[in-house]
């Protein structure tokens, strides 16, 4: 289940772009979870494996935080939605040219420019405020 979104909030942003179609429940809360550990990982910087559970307790942010990173978990789902996953897990071909035509070797953005606006002023606090979740201990050997 996702932590900082729900699938309604999905949905309802969705609403105002009427051409990218809305997943069924179960996808829309497997996107969301993959938007939730994106942000964490890039914008929180504080990546963590998926069994490992969410990065930062919600219920000790303000109201403000937790609208922020409701905001940014939901614009990351959507980018997630419009981008494919193999642009995603792949990265850019490296292709600078073919005959006449060339492409751009600029990576593209792995995270929401929308998202990061969601969390411009309070994204490097979450982790701090919240008290944060910790880490599992590692393995015994």
């Amino acid at each position: 289940m996702a932590n900082y979104a729900l699938v309604s909030d999905l949905l309802d942003f969705l609403e105002d772009f009427p051409e990218i179609a809305p997943p069924a429940a179960p996808a829309a809360e497997r996107l969301l979870r993959r938007a939730e550990r994106d942000l964490e990982a890039h914008v929180l910087r504080w990546p963590a494996p998926v069994a490992a559970g969410p990065r930062v307790d919600v219920g000790s942010l303000t109201g403000y935080e937790v609208a922020a990173l409701r905001a940014a978990t939901v614009a990351q789902a959507a980018f997630r939605l419009v981008r494919t996953e193999s642009e995603l897990l792949e990265g850019p071909d490296g292709i600078a040219g073919v005959g006449n035509v060339s492409f751009s070797l600029t990576t593209p953005p792995a995270i929401s420019p929308e998202a990061l606006v969601a969390l411009s002023g309070v994204g490097s606090h979450l982790i701090r405020r919240s008290g944060t979740l910790q880490a599992p201990a590692p393995p015994a050997a």
